[in-house]
């Protein structure tokens, strides 16, 4: 009788499972701020919009006992494609978290209600900056293309967790931590710079008191070298996002043929 009841809702637990994925990890989708059940909703909505996507991959003879392992499936393709497109986010978080503590703005941390983890002020304009650069791409609106058509390419059900994209996850990882250390370079050079300037201070008059003066300078150059090299952080941004969301775009293709959103 559960078989038989697997036949009309099965292919819709399914479809929006792989939605429900991508709006696990995906940027302003998987905020914290967002109720579950508003993100259960929009899943469900969006893989009926979209039911003559899908319909023509619905598998046949569906059995309960094999609905986990696809449910299963299904999330990690949504939500692998979320995490890669998340992690340019999380470098940002990590490029103002070690620039702050450079700049001895440590004490000053804040808390991210869209990532729902602590933070660095110039992590946090980091991450809006972020944020704006993947809406004005469309990387929200592709990356739902993306999940659209894959139903086309990879039915639903036959992807294994087995065959998890490891390689793509790790590569993604690696661009994220040189992406923290590019975003924080700029700080990190000036801060040096300072540094190195102090230390002869030091020597040549001992008598000044360094604490006095040298951690208000610290942060008034790591403030201006920040906010000066905005156009470059913007570009690098803008590449590591529009790479991000093409790497996510280009495995969901791969996943069963060639072709374009």
């Amino acid at each position: 009788m559960l078989d038989d009841l697997m036949t009309p809702f099965a292919p819709l637990v399914l479809a929006s499972t792989r939605f429900a994925g991508l709006l696990m990890f995906t940027p302003v989708l998987s905020s914290a701020m967002m109720p579950r059940r508003a993100k259960v909703l929009m899943s469900v909505a969006f893989a009926l919009a979209l039911l003559p996507w899908w319909w023509g991959s619905v598998p046949a003879g569906l059995e309960l006992s094999a609905l986990p392992a696809m449910i299963a499936g299904e999330l990690l393709i949504g939500a692998t494609m979320g995490l890669v497109v998340n992690l340019p986010f999380v470098a940002c978080q990590l490029a103002g978290q070690i620039a702050g503590q450079q700049m001895g703005l440590g004490l000053a941390g804040v808390i991210n209600p869209d990532a729902d983890i602590a933070g660095d002020n110039l992590g946090q304009l980091l991450f809006l900056l972020s944020i704006v650069i993947l809406i004005a791409i469309g990387g929200l609106d592709i990356l739902f293309l993306t999940v659209a058509s894959s139903f086309e390419r990879m039915p639903m059900g036959a992807f294994a967790t087995s065959e998890a994209p490891l390689a793509l996850v790790v590569a993604a990882l690696a661009s994220g931590f040189e992406l923290a250390v590019r975003l924080s370079l700029p700080v990190l050079g000036i801060i040096f710079l300072e540094t190195i300037a102090v230390g002869f201070i030091m020597k040549t008059v001992p008598t000044i008191n360094i604490m006095s003066f040298g951690f208000p300078i610290r942060i008034l150059l790591g403030v201006m070298a920040f906010f000066f090299s905005l156009a470059y952080l913007h570009d690098a941004l803008l590449v590591a996002i529009d790479g991000a969301v093409m790497s996510a775009v280009d495995w969901a293709l791969s996943l069963g043929g060639s072709g374009g959103v």
